[in-house]
C-alpha cells in the first residue's frame, strides 16, 4: 500500500494536506500525517482489491468470519472493477478530491454493504448509527495514538457510504445501486 500510495500520489500533496491540518489546528505541528494513516492502513487492513493489477490480498493471519466477511467485501470491488473500471476513478487529480472522494465512498458503501448481506443474511437490519460507532470505536483502539480527524478521513468512504448505498437500497434496491455508479455523485 505504501508502495502505491508512493507510485500514484504525488510526493508534495501529502505534505501539502498534513500543512493544512496543522494551519487548523487539527493536528500538532511535530505529527507525521503520513506516517499516522499508514500506522492506521497497516492496523486496520484486512485485505484490498487492486484495479491495476486485478488482484485481491487477504491478510493471511485472518479469522474464518473475518476472512469471509473481508473475502465478499474485496469481491465485490472485483465486481465493481469489472462493471465500472474503477482504475481512473481513483487516479489522483489535482482539484478533483471532491468527485474522487465521492466516488469512493459509493465503492466502500456498496462493497460494506454486500460484505453485510453476506455476513448477516439481511444487510437491512444493520443500523447505520450503530456501524459508524462502531467503526470509529474500533479505530480508535486500533490507532488511539492518530489523532481523530485522520481516523475520520479513513473511516468516512465506509461509514458514509454505507450510509449512502443503504440509503438507495432502501428506495430502490439495487437497481438504485446501479444508477448511482452510472452516474457517480461529484461530492460527499
Amino acid at each position: 500500500i505504501r508502495a502505491k500510495t508512493e507510485r500514484e500520489l504525488p510526493s508534495d500533496v501529502l505534505a501539502k494536506e498534513t500543512e493544512a491540518l496543522v494551519a487548523l489546528g487539527l493536528i500538532p505541528p511535530a505529527y507525521d500525517a503520513t506516517a499516522g494513516m499508514f500506522e492506521m492502513i497497516g492496523t486496520s487492513i484486512a485485505g484490498f482489491y487492486e484495479p491495476a493489477d486485478k488482484t485481491m490480498y487477504l491478510a493471511a493471519d485472518l479469522k474464518p468470519a473475518e476472512r469471509d466477511e473481508t473475502l465478499a467485501h474485496e469481491l465485490v470491488h472485483a465486481l465493481q472493477d469489472q462493471h465500472y473500471d474503477l482504475g481512473p476513478m481513483f487516479e489522483y487529480r489535482a482539484d478533483d478530491d471532491e468527485r474522487a472522494a465521492a466516488g469512493h465512498a459509493v465503492a466502500e458503501g456498496d462493497a460494506t454493504s454486500a460484505m453485510f448481506d453476506v455476513s448477516r443474511g439481511d444487510v437491512m437490519g444493520v443500523d447505520e448509527d450503530r456501524f459508524a460507532s462502531a467503526a470509529r470505536d474500533s479505530m480508535e483502539a486500533m490507532a488511539p495514538d492518530v489523532p481523530a480527524v485522520l481516523r475520520a478521513s479513513l473511516m468516512s468512504a465506509y461509514i458514509d457510504g454505507f450510509a449512502f448505498v443503504q440509503g438507495l437500497r432502501r428506495r430502490g434496491g439495487f437497481a438504485a445501486v446501479d444508477a448511482a455508479w452510472r452516474a457517480l455523485p461529484t461530492t460527499t
